[in-house]
């Protein structure tokens, strides 16, 4: 049987990741383990605010920045009661980059992730996010639709 000591959920405040972090606690409150989570500012969109000048590109990262806590005040919020440690942490890159460099850092033993679950036809599809992670991540990931 596995052992986890250290579980990452990425957050984005979609429906699939509050999914995944109903899940996380309770795979972390199963076995004591922390509860990493991550809020990733796509690089993507830090550069097409930069475009509007330093000031405004800076306000809106700030903005963002906000967003990213206030998803962690809800990960705090569904933990609460399991004596978890939560440790929090916002980055700016491209988002499965940075939640492989980060599970590789932490020594993460498990994601747990979302994913909008698309299909085409009968097949489900997996967001490119949680496909890229899927290829590259160090640790067994587990996928939430």
């Amino acid at each position: 049987m596995p052992v986890y000591k250290r579980i990452l959920v990425p957050v984005d405040g979609s429906s699939c990741s509050e999914k995944a972090v109903k899940t996380a606690v309770d795979v972390s409150a199963r076995y004591e383990a922390e509860l990493h989570t991550i809020f990733v500012i796509s690089d993507m969109v830090v550069d097409n605010f930069k475009r509007l000048g330093k000031s405004q590109a800076n306000e809106v990262l700030e903005s963002l920045k906000d967003e990213g806590r206030k998803y962690f005040r809800d990960v705090k919020d569904t933990a609460k009661g399991w004596n978890l440690k939560v440790v929090e942490t916002i980055r700016e890159g491209f988002p499965a980059d940075e939640i492989v460099t980060y599970a590789k850092k932490n020594k993460i033993d498990l994601i747990v992730m979302g994913t909008h679950g698309r299909r085409v036809g009968t097949r489900p599809l997996i967001g490119s996010t949680a496909d890229r992670v899927i290829h590259l991540a160090p640790c067994p990931i587990l996928i939430v639709p």
